[in-house]
């Protein structure tokens, strides 16, 4: 019989948070890869739930993709088009997206925080969260008692 030692972080990773706005920070900004079809690049991020005690330092996973339009799950990675990437950005300068700057180090996103948008949902089978929209640390809360930041 196998028996199987199971981390805090491992339990982490196992829970599924309820929708609504979180603070994250980001932990990670990969460099572009270059896709399985090789028609596009990948870029693997990876943001840190924070100032939420019962989810504190759970990690949610984006796959930024140079050749999308729409965002997409494939099995359990979440997919978004690189271009959201200039809303991440503006979320954590609290700019408008107008003043992202046109190149951007995305090593210099490290570290800084954001609230971003967290849905549940079931994808080919499998229960888990997404991020659908990025706001300035601090503002997701304030704005979803306001109704649809939207």
């Amino acid at each position: 019989m196998a028996i199987l030692k199971f981390t805090d972080k491992d339990k982490m990773a196992s829970k599924v948070m309820p929708d609504g706005w979180y603070s994250f920070e980001v932990v990670e900004v990969g460099e572009p890869k270059k896709s399985g079809s090789g028609k596009s690049f990948n870029i693997f991020s990876s943001f840190r739930v924070i100032d939420e005690p019962k989810y504190d330092n759970k990690e949610l996973k984006i796959t930024f993709n140079t050749g999308m339009d729409n965002t997409s799950v494939l099995g359990s990675m979440y997919l978004m088009p690189h271009t959201y990437l200039i809303h991440l950005a503006a979320a954590t300068a609290g700019c408008e997206i107008e003043d992202v700057p046109d190149d951007l180090d995305t090593e210099s996103l490290k570290g800084l925080k954001f609230d971003g948008h967290v849905l549940k949902g079931i994808y080919d089978g499998i229960v888990m969260n997404t991020i659908s929209g990025f706001l300035p640390y601090g503002t997701g809360k304030a704005k979803e008692t306001e109704g649809s930041p939207f």
